[in-house]
């Protein structure tokens, strides 16, 4: 009669579980789930080294899962082992790209939807001294800029700006040179009229 009574609870039990992962795992529970996970965003922040000769690309990496908290979780599609449960958890990556899948804890194997998250490389020469005062007008003195850059190449860019800015100033003053030079001496005839005028006036007086 024990046994009979153990098994029936066992059989209930079981009963109980397979209703409520069918419940979880419904097409109406899964699309709720998946319309929240839109929701999702990803957040990250360069914490590298700054500096030429110790520049690093790192960035800190986390996920907010907003209404979901709880009843997903994030993986990297290449490295199984980086998963992200929660808001509060985060790991620290190098620049590249990734490709994260989101899961959903309630049904086993549901994948949610995939986020994916380019992460530039640090340009370690835009700390050279040498842009000081190039941000924003030379390439190579972008600190976000993905070309390939070499020794050679970032030196013959700065030189090819400081060079066309020389030709710059230089054609300004052939092509106004007349102008400049009128006003320069419409500038001194008046400077010395006004001169001799103050020194007749204080004889005068």
């Amino acid at each position: 009669m024990k046994k009979i009574i153990i098994l029936f609870i066992m059989f209930f039990s079981l009963l109980l579980g397979i209703n409520n992962v069918y419940a979880l795992c419904s097409n109406e529970d899964i699309g709720r789930v998946k319309e929240l996970a839109k929701n999702i965003s990803v957040d990250y922040e360069f914490v590298g080294e700054k500096d030429f000769d110790f520049a690093s690309q790192t960035y800190s990496l986390s996920f907010d899962f907003h209404e979901l908290e709880g009843e997903v979780y994030v993986q990297n599609s290449n490295r199984k082992n980086m998963i992200f449960n929660s808001s509060d958890e985060g790991f620290l990556v190098d620049a590249g790209d990734y490709n994260f899948d989101i899961y959903y804890n309630g049904c086993e194997g549901v994948k949610l939807r995939t986020i994916s998250v380019s992460l530039k490389e640090y340009n370690k020469y835009a700390s050279r001294k040498e842009c000081n005062s190039l941000k924003g007008k030379v390439d190579v003195c972008d600190e976000w800029f993905q070309g390939d850059v070499t020794e050679d190449y970032f030196m013959s860019q700065i030189k090819n700006y400081n060079n066309k800015e020389g030709l710059s100033f230089n054609s300004f003053i052939v092509r106004y040179y007349f102008w400049i030079l009128g006003i320069g001496v419409v500038l001194i005839i008046l400077i010395i009229f006004f001169v001799i005028r103050s020194i007749k006036k204080n004889r005068l007086d």
